[in-house]
């Protein structure tokens, strides 16, 4: 098999022989992804720790940018900010249905019932971004059947006034800017005792695709640290996120990508998040307890209009559609963890979900609509979606042979009660499901010497069955295809085994196998029919088969300054059962997923004239990704990006290019008519104050 990556073995095999001649040493990285604090090398499973520093050098600002980083990940659909899908090892499914990857702002569940939609976050003022592959079901519930993404925000300092200021301008091929400002104020207010810390930020975009409008984002941040005694701290968040864009980032397939919809008609997509959270972390006599409370409020509204009959005059038989989704979650974790350096390691808790969805939709034909022609014909529909769950989840591990051998079992117990209302054309219908899952996991981690780690680890992964409308339900039937208006649950085991390992500080490098089963695959499809009016439909009877193999490298190289980063993704994600009439074949790769991603970047460190001075260069890979029901492929990616920068002692100024190769072509097929082109060539600068 062809890959990009043979050139990638040659150089981890150059690397590991010059390494004992380093003179840096690789960063050493701590983590709480297991819900203790550890060291990455530490963690016997796969996980990819993305520091503040990396995610700056990269030009990263959302979670769809922090993917690009993640081989075996990639984006999957893209309409706007917080309207896209991301994939963890070929685990997708398309955009209805509860999310297959877990997203947690600290310790905010950012999860919305029946819609795979990201959190539409600035990364402004982060600690870090943690990506955790694989089945997640231990410890992050439902909706991590691919794994689970934790954003770590920084907590406000108690000791210091300090403040940040952000400013950015870009340029994107073909006469489109963009620009962004962020401010971050961290306040004390009783030293040691409490303190704040605000973020807020603005940034607007021109839609690079043939008209489509500006994109607009502005979010505001306040983050609070409670100190009640040295045993009891208290841990507050309060996030106000807003998104407007003009129109969509898709286009038709035939360049130059104009837009899907009638611009003489209202378009537009709007997105309103609030998330609020209260953590108590109180260090007991028999272990640590936390209890996280949080809430979210997600309202998003989008409209559109089809351009008109034959395409032409304005408005001709135009095909409108205005749709508004709100969502809100409460949750409620309480988990005890045995104290650190205990010879017997164990968690347990409870978690607690109430969610509720609300999706209004109004669409039909508006004839003639320019010369008052004909009539305008349109449907309503109202569906209403409850879902109420609880888990129990616990892990213990106890080292044996002197702390070498280190055996992990943990099993979560899933109940879900969902609920669901239809009103469309005065026609009602009510329909209600339980769900419930036994998630058992296993990992045996070996440590034979201090920085090396072997591990295999077998887990399991579930998510409920998806809601969808009726009309969805009778078109999928008369397509010959498995439907319900409550999907049947889908559930995921995973086999992995790998291996982590320092040598001499300066060279850290990790490389894990895996097999995924998927059963009983809730896969969303579009379904053309007449006028080129779609529907999105979602079918079961569709069982998936996976093997692959994730490979990382970082160097500390023999010249000062200088590190190597390299990593990467292999994988054969097929189908071994798909239901009739589907363009997709027993042996197709699933849609979504590349057969192959990675990364090569270089990062050089030195100082001029008193000033820090810094060079980041990388080159992102991704191959094709297919959609299911037609079959077509999107081209494969090939970025080349990079930054080069000064610091001082309160700045930071940096010139980057995205896709300085200027790559042209689709980075995502939605449908026979939609597609996600390439973002054309970008530079820009960046400049940071600080006080």
């Amino acid at each position: 098999m062809k890959t990009p990556f043979r050139p990638l073995a040659l150089v981890a095999a150059l690397t590991a022989a010059f390494a004992p001649a380093a003179w840096a040493q690789v960063e050493t990285v701590t983590i709480t992804a297991t819900k203790r604090t550890q060291l990455q090398i530490d963690v016997p499973q796969t996980v990819q720790a993305i520091s503040a520093d990396k995610l700056a050098l990269e030009g990263a600002a959302n979670f769809s940018d922090v993917i690009q980083l993640v081989p075996g990940a990639s984006q999957t659909f893209k309409a706007s900010p917080g309207f896209e899908v991301l994939q963890v090892r070929g685990v997708s499914s398309g955009a209805v249905g509860d999310s297959l990857v877990g997203y947690y702002i600290d310790e905010i569940p950012f999860g919305l019932p029946n819609v795979q939609y990201i959190p539409p976050v600035n990364l402004f003022d982060l600690s870090r971004v943690e990506v955790l592959r694989g089945p997640q079901g231990t410890l992050y519930g439902q909706g991590s059947m691919g794994g689970a993404i934790r954003m770590i925000t920084r907590k406000p300092e108690l000791t210091t006034f300090a403040g940040e200021l952000r400013l950015g301008y870009g340029s994107v091929k073909g006469g489109f800017n963009t620009h962004k400002a962020d401010v971050m104020l961290n306040v004390p207010l009783s030293k040691d005792v409490a303190g704040v810390r605000l973020t807020a930020g603005t940034s607007e975009e021109d839609g690079f695709i043939a008209e489509t409008g500006k994109i607009k984002n502005d979010n505001v941040r306040l983050k609070g640290l409670f100190v009640v005694n040295p045993d009891v701290s208290v841990d507050t968040t309060l996030w106000a996120i807003q998104s407007r864009q003009a129109s969509y980032a898709y286009g038709q397939p035939a360049k130059p990508y104009l837009g899907t919809i009638d611009p003489t008609e209202p378009a537009g997509v709007d997105t309103d998040v609030n998330l609020g959270n209260v953590t108590v972390n109180w260090s007991t006599p028999i272990g640590d307890l936390v209890s996280a409370t949080s809430y979210m409020d997600h309202q998003f509204n989008y409209k559109f209009s089809v351009r008109g009959l034959l395409n032409l005059f304005p408005g001709a038989g135009s095909w409108r559609s205005d749709n508004t989704i709100k969502t809100s979650a409460f949750t409620q974790e309480v988990r005890l963890n045995s104290k650190p350096g205990s010879s017997f390691d164990w968690i347990a808790g409870v978690f607690f979900q109430d969610s509720k969805l609300k999706s209004e939709q109004v669409q039909g034909w508006a004839a003639y609509k320019a010369f008052g022609l004909g009539p305008t014909v349109y449907t309503e529909g109202t569906a209403k979606l409850g879902s109420k769950s609880v888990s129990l989840f616990g892990e213990v591990s106890t080292p044996m042979l002197g702390g070498q051998l280190v055996p992990t079992l943990g099993v979560r117990v899933y109940k879900d009660q969902r609920e669901s209302s239809e009103l469309r054309d005065a026609v009602a219908s009510e329909v209600q499901r339980d769900y419930s899952s036994v998630n058992p996991r296993f990992n045996l981690a070996w440590k034979p010497a201090k920085g090396q780690l072997y591990f295999v680890n077998v887990a399991k992964g579930f998510r409920s069955g998806a809601l969808q409308g009726q009309s969805a339900v009778t078109a999928a039937t008369a397509a010959g295809l498995p439907a319900e208006r409550l999907m049947p649950q889908d559930s995921l085991w995973s086999y992995e085994a790998g291996m982590k390992m320092e040598v001499a500080k300066s060279l850290a490098f990790e490389v894990a196998a895996y097999r995924i089963d998927w059963k009983d695959a809730q896969l969303t499809s579009l379904l053309i029919g007449a006028n080129n009016v779609s529907t999105t439909i979602v079918s079961g009877g569709n069982d998936v088969q996976g093997t692959g193999l994730d490979f990382g490298l970082t160097w500390a190289t023999p010249l000062n300054g200088l590190t190597l980063q390299v990593s990467g993704n292999v994988n054969q994600t097929e189908f071994t059962k798909v239901p009739a009439n589907v363009k997709a074949k027993v042996g197709d790769q699933i849609g979504g997923s590349p057969k192959s991603s990675g990364t090569v970047a270089l990062t050089y460190r030195t100082q001029v004239a008193g000033l820090g001075a810094y060079a980041n260069v990388s080159y992102n890979m991704r191959g094709k990704q297919s959609e299911s029901i037609t079959g077509l492929s999107s081209d494969s990616i090939r970025d080349l990006r990079a930054r080069v920068g000064l610091t001082g002692k309160t700045w930071d100024a940096s010139i980057y290019g995205l896709n300085l190769n200027d790559q042209r072509g689709v980075a995502a097929v939605l449908s026979s008519i939609v597609v996600n082109p390439i973002q054309p060539l970008k530079v820009g600068v960046d400049v940071n104050f600080r006080f």
